[in-house]
């Protein structure tokens, strides 16, 4: 795939037994909670390895994304999936979005978050109709810049 290659992906619905319940291979725990992305990826591009979440958005609930968001800026803050997956780059976050509308609001309300700002080079945004022919090149920034996926 365009010179690179493929470490893993790992799915949310993987589940492993920890103590006396099972939770998914993508949990991490937090202070009072846990986050669990869709997915979690790793790719080597020329040498290095890079370390994505996923996380697929349907509905219209804006503030469910916002508090998922908020959850993942907390494990990169705490340096969690650089920890889990032993690698020195800060992961990159990438949601996709089933709806447009829902997509601009959350990305509206993450610009508007100054404590957010300043980690919005590592979260992608993307509408799931771009995916099948624009992959690489065609993912926003928070502030809506076009981006490439690597």
């Amino acid at each position: 795939m365009h010179g690179y290659q493929i470490g893993f992906f790992h799915c949310y619905f993987t589940k492993l037994k920890r103590g006396e319940s099972f939770r998914s291979i993508t949990a991490l725990p937090l202070a009072n909670s846990w986050i669990e992305p869709d997915g979690v990826g790793l790719y080597i591009d020329n040498g290095i390895r890079k370390l994505f979440l996923f996380e697929m958005h349907n509905g219209n609930d804006a503030n469910r994304a916002i508090k998922q968001i908020e959850k993942h800026y907390q494990a990169m803050v705490m340096g969690l999936y650089s920890i889990k997956y032993q690698v020195s780059r800060v992961a990159r976050i990438v949601y996709v979005f089933e709806k447009q509308t829902c997509m601009e609001k959350v990305m509206g309300q993450f610009m508007a978050n100054p404590k957010l700002q300043k980690l919005k080079k590592y979260f992608l945004f993307n509408h799931i109709d771009n995916l099948e022919r624009r992959f690489p090149t065609y993912w926003q920034s928070p502030n809506g810049d076009r981006v490439r996926f690597t």
